[in-house]
């Protein structure tokens, strides 16, 4: 941006630099990730006044002369506007609409969790979805909305907790509903119901500082073990985010390949964590989705894109490695595992696809709309969906009839 003789910097932002005008003071948006900041400037020989962080580039800026207050609209991955203080920064999200951040079926209980942007845990029962109870749980989905594991739901049912994953990690105490939160802990949580341990994925510059996943002990919250060892920032693996197999003690590690461009994407490792962590195998291909596990069989089952092509594979653990033993081509979506009936559902879009365990296509069902795949209970034999409008749809999985696939 270039104004008469000076020149200020903004940023390498591949968008536009809002800017927003009140009277003497023009404000504009800029910096690269993560380090975005709203600017304020003196009209008319462009003195800096503030330098405010953000934590996101907005889609445009709107100044209030009376108030004096800034606002931010974003439109990705939510509509929002945020309020900003010219001297104070941000102040808090103004939420045009809501959507559910994470969800999760606890068939033992009886319980579906829900969260949205704003913090508010909905419990509702999965017999008839009536509201159980609703509480606001301090969640701020700004502090690291970039990040898709942020607000994701984990529960350990033994110790009664929820696990939210954000910045802080926050833990709901299932029988009492009372929230904490833990600022010492930030980031993707897989907690080992089966064990005294935590794994814990913090955010992290990919190639700028070493990304890893901690192992912490569940009582105390503490802990220095690595699922990586140390290894120059450059050439070590940026984990993202874990899941658990705990009953086989599998974890599979997603990791970003920290390659720009049309070469970027996702690969997995998976760790035997019996004892002390031990890599056992690494699918370098990308990029690959939310992995699913069919435990009585130590299977896995995950999703894979790559520019136009789409995949479903199926892994399974022999002996002491893990082995690819099925890749369907051409299918794709958001997966849940049956292990009961053996089955696999897809959701893409407006598909609903069946699979049986060898990846052999049972069914397929038109959806009323675009859904996204929230959480699955097995036991109740329910899908549970989100609509393009953060409508929530069931879709029973037993009683009906559904017609085979042309």
């Amino acid at each position: 941006m270039c104004i008469r003789d000076r020149s200020i910097p903004l940023g390498d932002g591949y968008g536009d630099f809002p800017l927003a005008l009140t009277g003497q003071t023009l404000y504009v948006a800029g910096g690269e990730y993560p380090a975005y900041r709203l600017l304020a400037f003196a009209l008319p020989g462009l003195t800096e006044l503030t330098s405010l962080p953000l934590s996101a580039m907005p889609d445009d800026l709107a100044a209030d002369s009376a108030s004096g207050l800034i606002y931010a609209a974003y439109n990705w991955p939510s509509s929002y506007i945020l309020t900003v203080h010219p001297t104070a920064g941000p102040v808090g999200p103004i939420y045009t609409a809501l959507t559910i951040t994470g969800a999760l079926a606890d068939p033992a209980a009886g319980r579906l969790y829900l969260l949205d942007e704003g913090g508010t845990l909905q419990v509702l029962s999965l017999a008839n979805t009536s509201q159980i109870t609703r509480l606001d749980t301090g969640f701020n989905f700004l502090s690291g909305y970039y990040d898709s594991y942020y607000g994701q739901l984990s529960l350990d049912p033994g110790r009664h907790r929820l696990y939210i994953g954000g910045d802080p990690v926050r833990i709901v105490d299932t029988a009492s509903f009372q929230v904490a939160a833990h600022p010492d802990l930030r980031g993707q949580v897989s907690p080992d119901p089966t064990s005294d341990r935590v794994y814990l994925t913090p955010p992290c510059a990919c190639r700028v500082e070493q990304c890893n996943t901690l192992v912490v002990n569940a009582e105390t919250l503490t802990g220095t073990e690595t699922l990586f060892p140390p290894e120059d920032p450059f050439t070590a693996p940026c984990v993202i985010a874990t899941s658990l197999d705990s009953e086989n003690q599998l974890l599979y590690a997603r990791i970003y390949n920290g390659t720009p461009g049309s070469n970027s994407g996702d690969y997995f490792s998976v760790f035997d964590v019996s004892g002390p962590p031990r890599k056992i195998y690494t699918g370098f291909d990308i990029s690959y989705g939310q992995v699913v596990f069919d435990p009585p069989r130590r299977r896995a089952f995950l999703p894979r894109y790559r520019i136009n092509r789409s995949f479903i594979h199926r892994f399974e653990a022999q002996g002491k490695t893990v082995t690819q033993t099925l890749e369907l081509v051409g299918a794709e979506g958001q997966l849940a595992y049956d292990p009961g009936y053996d089955r696999l559902y897809a959701v893409a879009g407006t598909a609903l696809q069946v699979f049986d365990g060898d990846l052999a296509l049972l069914a397929e069902i038109t959806l009323p709309g675009e859904f996204d795949l929230l959480t699955f209970d097995p036991q109740g034999g329910r899908l549970y969906l989100r609509g393009e409008d953060s409508t929530l749809l069931v879709v029973a999985t037993g009683g009906g009839q559904v017609e085979p696939p042309p």
